[in-house]
This record gives C-alpha cells, sequence and structure tokens, in this order.
C-alpha cells in the first residue's frame, strides 16, 4: 500500500474523530504551519499504530476497560503501551480478512450499548488502516447464507470445497433471537474437519458474528460417513431477527482422514459438583440422565450422578457447552427451563419462579468460578 494512500485513510479517519467526538469550536491556526525537519517521518506501521493510540485506546478505555481490565475474565486490554498488541493479540477480536465482521465491532451490543456511529467509524477506519497493512492470504471460508427455518436444518459445506459434508441443527425462534440445537458436523465419503466454525447471522449486507464466540476453541473431525457433535452441540444467538439469514464462517475446513475432537474443559468442577451437580441431579436428570432420549441427545446428563473425578469433569463439561460465560444469564441452561420462557421445553419448575431462581442462584456460583479460573491468552 502506498504511503499517500495510507496518509489518506487516516485523514479521513482523523476527520471522523473531530466530527463525532469534539465538543466546541475547531482550533484556529494563524499563518501557515512550519514543518519540522527535526521530526523523523512515521513508517505506514508506525502511522497505524498511531491511529490506534489516539482515537481507538481512548474509546475502548471510556467504554470497555470496566469489564475488561487486566484483572477480569476477559482482559484484552491492558494498560499503557500494551494495549494495541493485546487487542491485535486476542482471539478474533479484530478481522483482517472481514474489517467489518471484527468482534471489536460486533461486540459493543453484547451488554449494551452499541457503540454509536461515530464511534463504530473511529474504529472500523483503523481496522481497515491495519487491513491494508496486511500481508495477501487466503480468503475466508464461509458458507452461503440462508434463513432457517423453525424445527431442523441442514447447512451444506460445497460452497467451501466439502462436497457431501453437512451441518444439522434444529433452531427455535426466541423472541429476541434463536436457539440452536442438536448441532453436528456430518461427513460424507470422507472425513471431515473443521476448526473454529463462528455463526454469523445477517442485517442486510452487513454480517453480526455470534459476539460470544461460543465455538472458538473447537477443533472437531467426523470420519467418514460419520457424525460429530459441534463444541456442546447448542448456540444462543441474541439480539437478532428469528428471520435473520446466518452463514458460518470457518478457520479451518478440510477433507481428512484422522484427527480428534477437542470440547472446552471446566476448570472449577469441584466448585460444579459443590453447587451445580445437586440442583441438576434434582431438576433435570430424570430425562437427561438416559431415561429420555431425545433429551439426553440434546444436553447429556447421564453422568451428573457420577461422583467420581472422571465422572464430574465429563459432566461439567457438557453444562458447561450451554453456559454463556459473558452472559450467564442468557445460556440456554437457565432460558430452557425458565418460566414463561419462549422455548418449548417440558419443565418449566412448574411455573414456580422461587424456585427456579434459587436453581439459578446454585448454577451461577459455580459458573463465576469458571470464569474467575478461565485461562487467558
Amino acid at each position: 500500500m502506498s504511503r499517500i494512500a495510507l496518509s489518506t485513510l487516516l485523514a479521513a479517519s482523523f476527520g471522523a474523530l473531530t466530527l463525532g467526538a469534539c465538543v466546541g469550536d475547531a482550533p484556529t491556526f494563524s499563518g501557515d504551519p512550519t514543518p519540522d525537519a527535526s521530526v523523523e517521518e512515521l513508517t505506514p506501521e508506525e502511522e497505524v499504530k498511531l491511529q490506534f493510540e489516539t482515537e481507538v485506546a481512548p474509546l475502548l478505555t471510556s467504554f470497555c476497560s470496566a469489564c475488561h481490565g487486566s484483572e477480569t475474565t476477559v482482559p484484552f486490554m491492558e494498560d499503557g503501551g500494551a494495549m494495541y498488541g493485546s487487542v491485535m493479540e486476542w482471539p478474533n477480536l479484530i478481522s483482517l480478512k472481514v474489517p467489518g465482521a471484527s468482534s471489536l465491532l460486533t461486540k459493543g451490543a453484547h451488554s449494551g450499548p452499541a457503540w454509536q456511529a461515530d464511534q463504530a467509524t473511529i474504529i472500523r477506519s483503523w481496522i481497515d488502516a491495519e487491513a491494508l497493512l496486511a500481508p495477501e492470504d487466503e480468503g475466508v471460508l464461509e458458507t452461503t447464507p440462508f434463513v432457517p427455518v423453525a424445527g431442523d436444518n441442514t447447512i451444506d459445506l460445497a460452497p467451501i470445497g466439502l462436497t457431501g459434508a453437512t451441518i444439522t441443527f434444529k433452531m427455535d425462534p426466541l423472541s429476541t433471537g434463536m436457539y440452536l440445537s442438536r448441532m453436528s458436523l456430518n461427513a460424507a465419503a470422507e472425513g471431515v474437519h473443521i476448526v473454529h466454525p463462528t455463526f454469523v447471522p445477517w442485517d442486510g449486507d452487513s454480517p453480526r458474528p455470534d459476539p460470544v464466540d461460543r465455538f472458538s476453541n473447537v477443533d472437531i473431525y467426523a470420519g467418514a460417513q460419520e457424525s460429530a457433535m459441534v463444541g456442546g452441540g447448542t448456540l444462543i444467538l441474541v439480539n437478532v431477527d428469528s428471520a435473520s439469514p446466518i452463514s458460518v464462517r470457518f478457520e479451518v475446513a478440510e477433507f481428512s482422514d484422522a484427527g480428534n475432537t477437542v470440547l472446552e474443559g471446566c476448570n472449577a468442577v469441584a466448585e460444579f459438583t459443590a453447587n451445580a451437580q445437586g440442583p441438576l441431579s434434582q431438576a433435570c436428570v430424570s430425562c437427561h440422565g438416559g431415561n429420555n432420549g431425545g433429551a439426553t441427545a440434546a444436553t447429556d446428563m447421564t453422568s451428573i450422578n457420577d461422583l467420581t473425578p472422571e465422572g464430574q469433569a465429563a459432566a461439567c463439561g457438557q453444562i458447561l457447552s450451554r453456559v454463556n460465560l459473558l452472559d450467564p444469564n442468557n445460556s440456554s441452561i437457565f432460558l430452557a427451563a425458565e418460566p414463561g420462557s419462549a422455548l418449548g421445553h417440558p419443565f418449566k419448575f412448574n411455573n414456580n419462579n422461587a424456585n427456579f431462581e434459587a436453581y439459578r442462584a446454585a448454577l451461577n456460583v459455580w459458573i463465576s468460578a469458571e470464569q474467575a479460573a478461565a485461562p487467558q491468552p
């Protein structure tokens, strides 16, 4: 990229900041500015980093540091000059392939409020500048957007080169989004390997990737003519129209003859046993513990009452796959059974809100421990 093109992009971004964020009269100057010959010209990389430090970092400090500083569960921000590197290195926060799909832009709405238009313009301008400096690489692997229907759905992976392979799931529309369950990767004549599938609802021409990025650590393999569950098999997409088209983006999607399934494990198994095992056993195991095939397939709780370390680790991992660590109360383990929720779940604590709240409070003790113990990059 030429220095002129980058300077033009930076000038446009500084203009957006002036229009969107400054209050009062613009500064005035008398006479022509005199160039300072002692100041060395910045390289394009230095100019873009300066753009981050002067425009983007103040926004992050003002709106994000309370939850994402160095002492919190998801500390993608660091103090001082380290913030730039931390933001750039945090998994999936910045997409140089598709700048508009960067989680830094879309995550503004995850706990509210979303970025204002002028703020989003500043952030997007910086990400665009970073993308112009990035080396050329392969394009994004993404399926064709389609509108899911209530009930069973199939995503054809042929458009990304995996002819015969599919991802299937069941969709339940919510008043504020979609609940996807029974999600599996299905191979055909050859085994299939995928890494980090990201579900992307679309608002017109604008992608709105899952802000929780629930499957960021998923690396799964389905052997020939076999199926494998995607992560924990469930995903809740909130603040989207249930009639929105969705696509799936992959870090890796390939035919493969061998591989492993990697599912995020628990980091607070002792807290799970102490706080969550009992309520889950009392309220859920009668159906999800193996007596009801459909319920067990949706959420496998066959290990809940196995109090060996191995059994509790397995049970904890299954339930963790139904937990939204960024917004625990919006977890499927709660929404499915909450009295009055839109999900078609047969058990709602007999519409007794007090019993449901006691159940949620007990599980949230464990979830808080998972948040605190989650490894950081």
